[in-house]
């Protein structure tokens, strides 16, 4: 488990003799990525004369880069302790990216990382492709695999935190029992290049385990940077179907790089027994 308390840091220092863990901290080298950027961190050991080695080059650990809801504050994200057992929800289902860590010890010198914006997705063609993520607020979360010496925590605070510039898409999703209405808004920041290309998405009628009808959308775009270009989708739904929801699956390709997004539904359940359905980018 993560452990996550501004003060935590600099008790961990003092008490670790006693504790004999250790403690790793997070860190982006920046708040802020440009498009096109390579984002480079850190995992910066925060503990001295605790020793200890993980690894997370096994194919099924590292440190992973998760795409953070349009609607948080990322200044009080992680206040929370509660957050940080729902990042994985936030993760998608069209895979998430993640940086192998290679065999890493306690050293005291920090692990130095870098991640090139591209995440693992099955494309249009039905094989795996590595396309570029679109803009937005991402946390780094490590998973590792503890190879010997004492137990490792990872610490996330804020600068675990990073915006990345680039292609952004915003949602408007309008569902009720009839009908669903998805506003797909694209758009490109101030001083980038202008792009053409293929808006091709998927969106499952997943309202029910026995509907499955798909609705396919193609659409060649024009992209100017500070401008805004909206693709709307919509559907009839079975009233009969039950929990409402939507899901969606989209690239935008353009020349020989293919941009991934979509969202999934995450619900949130109340004591009266009603749900409130969140959408989750990715």
């Amino acid at each position: 488990m993560i452990v996550l308390t501004a003060l935590l840091a600099s008790w961990v220092v003092g008490s670790v003799q006693g504790t004999r863990i250790a403690y790793v901290g997070v860190r982006a080298d920046k708040t802020d990525y440009a498009m096109g950027e390579n984002v480079t961190f850190s995992l910066m050991p925060l503990t001295e004369d605790v020793q200890f080695t993980v690894s997370g080059d096994y194919g099924q650990a590292g440190v992973y880069i998760v795409r953070l809801p349009d609607d948080i504050d990322p200044d009080t994200y992680l206040d929370d302790s509660s957050t940080i057992n729902n990042i994985a929800n936030h993760m998608g289902g069209s895979g998430v990216p993640s940086v192998p860590i290679p065999v890493y010890n306690s050293t005291g010198e920090p692990l130095r990382m870098s991640w090139n914006g591209t995440l693992p997705i099955y494309g249009s063609e039905g094989r795996q492709i590595w396309a570029q993520v679109t803009a937005g607020y991402y946390v780094l979360y490590p998973s590792y695999h503890w190879v010997y010496g004492h137990a490792t925590k990872f610490m996330l605070d804020r600068s675990s935190i990073f915006h990345l510039d680039g292609l952004s898409v915003k949602y408007n999703i309008s569902v009720d029992a009839s009908a669903c209405t998805v506003q797909t808004e694209l758009s490109l920041p101030e001083g980038a290049e202008p792009m053409s290309g293929l808006f091709t998405t998927v969106v499952p009628n997943n309202s029910a385990s026995y509907n499955d009808t798909t609705t396919y959308h193609n659409e060649t775009l024009d992209l100017r940077p500070g401008e805004a270009t909206t693709v709307t989708i919509a559907y009839a739904r079975d009233p009969w179907s039950g929990q409402t929801s939507a899901s969606m699956s989209a690239f935008f390709i353009s020349g020989g790089t293919t941009y991934a997004f979509g969202f999934q539904p995450s619900y949130y359940y109340y004591d009266n027994g009603r749900s409130e359905v969140r959408y989750v980018p990715y």
